[in-house]
This record gives structure tokens, sequence and C-alpha cells, in this order.
């Protein structure tokens, strides 16, 4: 049987648009779906303390009514890193400059997100649907390979 994880991080370049996009989605359906998993997001290169994007928040929110948290950005760190079960990037280019123990599942490991930044909204809610669909996939299959279970343990 795979290890069991209780949490998830997912890595962009700042963390402050799809990596926490990812997350809130996935704790959206972590909370929905009654599992005990926690997901986090965090930037290989980001600054700390930057808000999120106004147009990730506005998305989620618009198009599936879910609240990012209010938080600010996150530098991917070593301890961050070892403080989480599974790992995945949001574009193949991130997985070059991304730690050798990220689990990279299925195949290569992340996402083929068109990149919003500097975009307009609707580049935004296209991230968002792309998100919301797969990020539902990743969970389904991790809950059937025993890797996350539900929190009454089954």
């Amino acid at each position: 049987m795979a290890d069991v994880i209780t949490a998830f991080l997912y890595a962009d370049e700042g963390d402050t648009s799809t990596a926490p996009m990812a997350a809130a989605i996935a704790n959206h359906f972590a909370k929905e779906r009654g599992l005990d998993c926690v997901f986090h997001s965090a930037g290989i290169y980001a600054l700390e303390g930057l808000d999120m994007d106004p147009f990730a928040v506005r998305a989620l929110k618009e198009t599936y009514n879910i609240d990012m948290p209010k938080r600010k950005s996150v530098a991917l760190t070593p301890e961050l890193h070892r403080a989480h079960g599974l790992h995945r990037t949001m574009d193949k280019r991130l997985n070059a400059f991304y730690n050798d123990r990220a689990l990279r599942w299925p195949s290569d490991g992340c996402f083929t997100i068109a990149k919003p930044c500097g975009k307009d909204y609707k580049a935004y809610v296209a991230v968002a649907e792309y998100l919301y669909t797969n990020v539902s996939n990743q969970i389904d299959r991790l809950v059937k390979e025993g890797r996350i279970l539900a929190k009454d343990g089954k």
C-alpha cells in the first residue's frame, strides 16, 4: 500500500496566482468530500509577503464560489518541501528547478497551465476552469490509490 499523505504542496513561480488557486480548489474538494488532507502552495522564486493576484481571487469566487484564503505569498524552502507528502508544479519548466525528491505523478507531475500573469481576467477564469477539473481528477486518483483518506480513516 502507498504511503498515506495528509499534506500536499502546489508550487509555482511566485505563489500569487496558479498554485494558490490549485490549493484553494483542492481544499474546497477536501472539505466537500470529508478528506483528511490539507493543501498548501509556495513559490519557487517567491518574494515573501506579496498579495494574491486580484484576478485569481475574483476568478475562483465568481466561477466556483471558492474563496482563496487571505494570505501572502510564501517562498519554497527545504523545510516546507519536507513537511509535505506530495508536491506538484504548475508547468513542466518548473520541474527542472524543483527538488529531485518531488514525486512526479501522473506522467511528469505537473499541470500544463498557460500562465495568466499580465493577461486579462478571462485568462484567470480559464486557469480556474482547468484547475477545477484537473485538481478534482488528481484528488480522485489519490483517494482511489489510498494516498488520501477520509477523516473517518476510510
